[in-house]
């Protein structure tokens, strides 16, 4: 069904959960980047507010009820229960051009990993460009996405996709992050190395904080970071291992890439290089209010 994110949902989710009689939130904190900026539509006497331990009702708070017990109780009861299929979401994977030697950038990248990712993968995403694409995918069965949106700690995810290799290792395990992310945990890679770990690492290097360029300062220095060979890094980090490193600008590079990673027995690393100021469309929109829910009126956009 994909990520809820208010209206910058998928339509017939959005309308879905608008309309729900009965949502079950777990752990759910419905903060800026959680809602869309505050978009959510969810009716409130239909939502079950679950937390580890405590559970809101009908605006009545129950303390001391543990989201274990609770999910027991449920699954007992389910087995009485008739089962009420809901129909699934429309798959709104669009046609892939042929891979040529065109460019890549963002619309291409995401159509094209929606098809590579299989059932059953670990899917670490980082927040922005990543998240958002990831957000809005139909998955196969079975697919597990790690992602931190609520917290935001960029560079989180690298150092965590080590956590999910330990914790799954029959798996296969795929991690998206921007350059900018990357830089602030990259020597985590030598210690995947080191454990002998294999997972496909994707970095998107865009040339620094697109983001935060789209939220205020496009050409501001302050988004800028420091330009680095990030192919060459894999083999720079351990000079013992030998990992399977790649920089692709084209989509037929990509589709060559993605073709070498899934027969290699060992951590790939792609980097895949797209525009400065390309972004998922869902981005775009997101940072417009992100920008002016921090600044209003006195929006430093409108004296540039």
């Amino acid at each position: 069904m994909g990520g809820y994110s208010g209206n910058l949902s998928r339509p017939e989710l959005y309308e879905r959960m608008a309309h729900s009689d009965c949502v079950l939130s777990f752990g759910v904190r419905l903060v800026d980047s959680t809602t869309g900026y505050f978009s959510q539509q969810i009716p409130a006497a239909a939502q079950v507010d679950i937390q580890p331990f405590s559970m809101t009702l009908d605006k009545t708070s129950y303390p001391a009820v543990s989201t274990a017990d609770l999910l027991q109780a449920l699954l007992d009861l389910s087995e009485d229960a008739p089962a009420q299929r809901l129909s699934p979401l429309a798959d709104p994977r669009e046609k892939l051009a042929t891979p040529s030697d065109a460019p890549l950038d963002q619309a291409y990248l995401w159509r094209r990993i929606q098809r590579f990712i299989q059932a059953d993968d670990v899917v670490v995403v980082e927040n922005g460009t990543s998240g958002a694409a990831i957000g809005g995918m139909r998955m196969p069965g079975g697919v597990k996405v790690v992602n931190q949106p609520i917290w935001g700690s960029i560079g989180y995810t690298l150092p965590a996709l080590l956590g999910t290799l330990m914790a799954a290792p029959e798996r296969r395990h795929l991690l998206f992050i921007g350059d900018g992310s990357f830089q602030l945990t990259a020597q985590e890679v030598s210690t995947l190395l080191r454990c002998e770990q294999k997972p496909i690492i994707f970095l998107i290097n865009n040339d620094g904080y697109t983001i935060e360029r789209y939220i205020l300062g496009e050409n501001s220095s302050y988004n800028d970071i420091s330009p680095w060979d990030y192919a060459k890094l894999p083999a720079v980090l351990n000079t013992q291992a030998q990992p399977f490193s790649v920089a692709v600008e084209t989509t037929q590079q990509l589709e060559m890439a993605l073709e070498h990673a899934s027969r290699q027995d060992r951590l790939a690393f792609i980097e895949v290089k797209v525009p400065m100021m390309d972004t998922p469309p869902v981005m775009k929109e997101f940072c417009n209010r992100c920008n002016s829910f921090n600044f209003g009126l006195t929006n430093p956009r409108r004296s540039a």
